[in-house]
């Protein structure tokens, strides 16, 4: 007997060692995730504008993601703030946050991109804007000067030492100026220009001009982030922006910007009607977060929805976290709109943080401000996927 339980036990313990190898050797095989869960830091230059007047320069970054799909965001500089609440894959080294408490106020509402380094636990590059306590606060943070990299702006070469951009663009196209109180207006012509010190000048031409200003700074390919510190004669206002150029940065194919000005949520978007997108456009930049009822089916599988967070980015990208009282799942892909349709098509690319191909469709509601109705399908492991939402 003894000689027998002796046995027992050391076989226990060798498929034991044989189990912690065989999840090590496991997660060695896994591929690298996109973003970094745990605490990313992130040192350099930038500016957080809040409460109307107020504004620090950003020296340092502390960046935390939970798995439940939480955040807190720490910006520090002579004094450290807190934002908190939660995030959705982007690009490969990328992600969105979801800002629902920022300077203590449990009502904040914003959003913005995260971009990391290549060691994917480094924070490069943050935008946010959103609206707390009454008042629109923004954040802009990089590696380099706040305004532009330390060789300038790109006034000359931009990343990886393409075109230049020019200082002055000045084209038709179509586009449109949603006020959250003063309804849509639609735009036909946009201005651009860009300072060397800098500092970018945009009116949106339509029966009325809407300017912007504040500064810019190029990113990756032949684009430019916009940071927004007036708007529509509101030397207070703040929000972000993206320009969009043609690949030899002679055009600008499209432009949207958004943020608080005069008490109100402004966004306003632009397509030349070619170039990237094409006939396609426009594409958007909304962050909408809705309540409803709704299903995911996959196989066996079966979840109740409360809540939706989508987000269209402006390069035609989306992503979506449907959301129970338990958790929730995220969905991401591409999407395509024709000018003039209720109907945004969706190819769903990413479910359960699985490869996949799929479809889908975004229902917008008549005054284009939000969606009344999502549905994505797709088959995920051999098993068909449905997920169906409406908004109450």
């Amino acid at each position: 007997m003894k000689l027998r339980t002796n046995l027992v036990a050391n076989l226990a313990r060798i498929m034991t060692i044989a189990g912690v190898l065989s999840v090590a050797a496991s997660a060695a095989a896994q591929p690298q995730a996109a973003y970094s869960m745990g605490l990313s830091h992130g040192r350099g230059d930038g500016l957080l504008r809040w409460d109307g007047s107020k504004q620090m320069q950003v020296e340092r970054v502390e960046l935390h993601l939970r798995r439940d799909g939480g955040f807190e965001l720490h910006v520090i500089g002579r004094d450290r703030h807190r934002m908190f609440g939660t995030w959705s894959p982007g690009g490969s080294t990328s992600i969105r946050l979801f800002v629902e408490n920022a300077f203590s106020d449990r009502r904040a509402s914003g959003s913005g991109t995260v971009s990391f380094g290549r060691q994917l636990n480094t924070v490069e590059r943050i935008d946010i804007s959103g609206f707390a306590n009454r008042s629109g606060f923004s954040l802009s943070f990089g590696p380099y000067r706040y305004g532009g990299p330390p060789s300038g702006p790109g006034f000359g070469y931009g990343p990886g030492h393409g075109f230049a951009y020019p200082a002055q663009v000045r084209q038709h196209g179509s586009g449109t100026v949603n006020l959250s109180r003063g309804g849509t207006t639609r735009v036909q012509e946009i201005d651009i220009r860009l300072s060397p010190n800098g500092e970018f000048f945009a009116s949106f031409v339509g029966r009325w001009s809407y300017n912007f200003k504040g500064y810019w700074t190029p990113r990756s390919g032949n684009s430019i982030d916009l940071q927004i510190n007036g708007a529509m004669g509101d030397g207070r206002a703040s929000g972000s922006g993206t320009l969009i150029y043609s690949n030899d940065r002679r055009f600008v194919t499209r432009a949207f910007v958004s943020g608080f000005a005069n008490g109100e949520r402004f966004m306003a978007q632009f397509d030349s009607g070619g170039g990237i997108g094409g006939p396609r456009g426009p594409y958007f930049d909304y962050n909408w977060q809705v309540f409803g009822q709704g299903e995911i089916k996959h196989g066996n599988y079966r979840m109740g929805v409360q809540r939706v967070i989508v987000v269209l980015l402006p390069d035609g990208r989306f992503t979506s976290q449907w959301h129970d009282s338990r958790g929730h799942h995220a969905f991401a892909g591409t999407y395509t709109h024709k000018r003039g349709s209720d109907d945004i098509e969706l190819r769903l690319t990413d479910a359960f943080g699985r490869t996949v191909s799929g479809s889908g469709k975004l229902k917008l509601s008549k005054d284009g401000s939000s969606f009344h109705e999502i549905e994505l399908k797709s088959r995920v492991d051999g098993r068909d996927f449905d997920g169906k939402f409406k908004v109450r």
